[in-house]
């Protein structure tokens, strides 16, 4: 019995171990308090690990481009950003274990950010226009799962807020593709 007992332990602690090396246990993930899938999650990570290349990417606009109306497109993309970011930190609980892997947007890769980084004029309008046309349809994408996969309401009303939004944004870079 001894013996039993301290294998058990042992495989308890080494189980323990390696598991989890935080301090706090771990919660269920969770989205506004409420239980969130493993889609929920990806969701919810894969928009807002994005934001922060959009953001980066529309401020290149006041540096890069010469084209009024694609600054100020830009500059509106940064703000609205930053809002949808402020609501996803309010729904999306830090606190719970969100290990699942994201969906990452392939689009605004780090390789199409240095390209836009160094371009200037017409071709950077051309390459900004066409890298967010791509970016905001592989977004959808994931909002469109989010909505077929998803269970948590949150999560959801933030899906079909992004497929809006960025629907909208896709129609306003079309005719801007036109211009220039």
């Amino acid at each position: 019995m001894m013996k039993k007992t301290f294998s058990l332990v042992a495989l308890v602690f080494v189980l323990a171990s390696c598991s989890h090396t935080q301090s706090a246990p771990e919660r269920p993930a969770q989205i506004s308090g409420a239980p969130a899938s493993v889609a929920d999650v990806q969701f919810a990570q894969a928009i807002s690990q994005n934001q922060v290349k959009v953001i980066q990417v529309s401020q290149f606009a006041q540096r890069n481009s010469k084209n009024t109306e694609l600054i100020t497109f830009a500059a509106g993309m940064t703000k609205s950003k930053e809002d949808e970011t402020a609501s996803l930190l309010k729904i999306f609980d830090p606190g719970t274990n969100h290990n699942q892997s994201s969906v990452a947007l392939k689009a605004l890769d780090d390789a199409h950010v240095l390209e836009l980084w160094n371009a200037r004029g017409a071709k950077f309008d051309k390459l900004f226009v066409a890298a967010m046309i791509a970016h905001y349809r592989e977004a959808i994408t994931v909002a469109q799962t989010e909505l077929y996969s998803g269970t948590n309401t949150a999560a959801i009303a933030l899906a079909n807020e992004v497929i809006t939004s960025r629907t909208k944004s896709i129609n306003q870079l079309l005719a801007l593709q036109k211009k220039i």
